[in-house]
């Protein structure tokens, strides 16, 4: 009868549908367990097991509920790197027919002989250009817009010449800046110690106007 505690203890493990009742069997060899009543001669005790709770419900399920989201949503998407704006400038004719850059559209003044723009309607960048303007080496090619001083007093007399500006469009703004590029570029290939540091602070200048070409 030495098995009686672990017959107690399986019939306590055992799942238990209703009330159970437990008899403790005792006679001189000892008390044995089980779960029908003890044989005659043996001493009877009865332990009683109530049934154990019932589980609880399941939980209701969830009303469907547009607003929470059935799926993660993927990553955003990284925003897009910012625009960089097209070059915008003016850009106008000096005297001798060179081009510069203007940031108001404002042009450089220059005092000149009112003898060479008097009377023909011409800008001095017009007047110096071509075959017969007065910027020609050879005084015999050159054919200035001049007055006698004898009828006009005031030829001799200086004027200020405001250089004519306009805005350059995106592609023209950047095909001048690229033309630019490529000059300082040749030149600090050449350049000395002395102008090379001035030449790249031009270079890098340069570059940055041209980031949104």
């Amino acid at each position: 009868m030495h098995h009686a505690p672990i017959l107690f203890a399986a019939l306590l493990a055992a799942p238990m549908a209703s009330a159970t009742d437990i008899f403790r069997c005792t006679d001189a060899n000892g008390a044995t367990y089980q779960d029908t009543p003890c044989a005659p001669g043996f001493t009877q005790t009865v332990t009683h097991y109530a049934d154990p709770p019932p589980p609880p419900p399941a939980p209701a399920p969830l009303p469907a509920d547009d607003t929470i989201p059935t799926t993660v949503d993927a990553a955003p998407a990284p925003a897009p790197a910012p625009q960089v704006a097209a070059p915008d400038f003016y850009l106008c004719t000096a005297t001798d027919g060179s081009r510069y850059i203007s940031e108001d559209g404002v042009g450089r003044r220059s005092a000149v002989p009112f003898a060479m723009v008097s009377g023909n309607r011409q800008t001095l960048s017009q007047a110096y250009g071509g075959p017969n303007g007065i910027g020609v080496s050879a005084p015999e090619l050159q054919n200035r817009p001049t007055i006698p001083a004898s009828k006009d007093p005031l030829g001799a007399s200086y004027v200020w010449v405001v250089d004519e500006c306009r805005h350059a469009a995106a592609d023209e703004a950047c095909a001048y800046l690229r033309n630019e590029l490529d000059k300082v570029t040749g030149k600090l290939r050449r350049a000395f110690s002395d102008t090379e540091a001035q030449l790249k602070r031009e270079q890098a200048t340069l570059r940055e106007r041209m980031g949104g070409c």
